[in-house]
């Protein structure tokens, strides 16, 4: 049988710490006796994630970011995630300085471009 004594559940956002680079999920309550919904949030701002579409033009290889990320969830090219060009990757898409990337196709007419990561 389940447990449905909440008050034994640790919710705290602080312990244990969450790893470097990484950020715990705080848990609320509606505050009703008896507990009915549980739900988590992370905050947003510096550590979250941001998405945002990149204007790249037709016939050109670079997009800029609105922000230096620290932490490049994915950047995707018409739905596509794109692969970066790190160490021993076999067929890179891009690469990455800064907050400006550079594709190693040019963009084609219809292209859209989205990131999604944290600064």
């Amino acid at each position: 049988m389940a447990n449905t004594n909440w008050n034994t559940y640790n919710f705290n956002s602080e312990t244990p710490p969450a790893p470097p680079g990484r950020v715990n999920v705080v848990f609320q309550n509606d505050g009703a006796r008896p507990m009915t919904n549980i739900s988590a949030f992370v905050a947003t701002g510096t550590g979250s994630f941001f998405q945002e579409m990149v204007s790249v033009t037709v016939g050109a290889t670079t997009g800029t970011l609105s922000n230096t990320p620290t932490y490049i969830l994915g950047i995707y090219r018409n739905g596509l995630l794109m692969i970066a060009d790190t160490a021993g990757t076999a067929s890179p898409d891009y690469t990455i300085s800064g907050a400006t990337f550079t594709l190693f196709y040019a963009a084609l007419a219809g292209d859209v471009f989205y990131a999604i990561y944290s600064y």
